[in-house]
């Protein structure tokens, strides 16, 4: 009796499309997204090894690059500002959706942490963005 395997679907990189603010910004490529629940060691007078381990805080972060555009007014596109404090504190809601389905992969709220561009020969440029996390939640196409 042979057993066949089906091939499961998986998420591909252009299939993520981005809404920034409700607002849909096409997509963002080498999308990074990063959670730390430091783990610490539970220790005990009288024992040699650790009692076992808890997580003491959560922090995350996202970072992704987006094509630079030449000309102002594009429709879709989401300003990244780091003018004053104010600007730059500000947060960003993200929703990440699969295009092909329209399924939710994530909803994230992120503030920005670091900016820069690059600029590349016969290559798309872009701008990179990191963002601290304040929240993610992972949803229906996320297994």
């Amino acid at each position: 009796m042979a057993i066949t395997l089906e091939n499961p679907s998986v998420l591909t990189g252009c299939d993520a499309t981005i809404k920034i603010n409700g607002q849909a910004v096409g997509f963002g490529k080498n999308i990074d997204i990063e959670e730390n629940v430091n783990q610490q060691p539970v220790e005990a007078i009288g024992f040699w090894k650790p009692r076992g381990f808890k997580s003491t805080r959560w922090d995350g972060s996202l970072s992704m690059e987006f094509h630079i555009l030449t000309q102002r007014g594009t429709e879709g596109v989401i300003p990244i500002d780091t003018s004053s404090p104010v600007a730059a504190s500000a947060p960003y809601f993200f929703e990440f959706n699969e295009k092909s389905t329209g399924k939710r992969i994530a909803n994230a709220i992120g503030h920005i942490n670091t900016r820069g561009f690059n600029i590349s020969n016969n290559e798309l440029s872009g701008q990179r963005v990191q963002f601290v996390l304040r929240d993610i939640e992972y949803l229906e196409a996320h297994n």
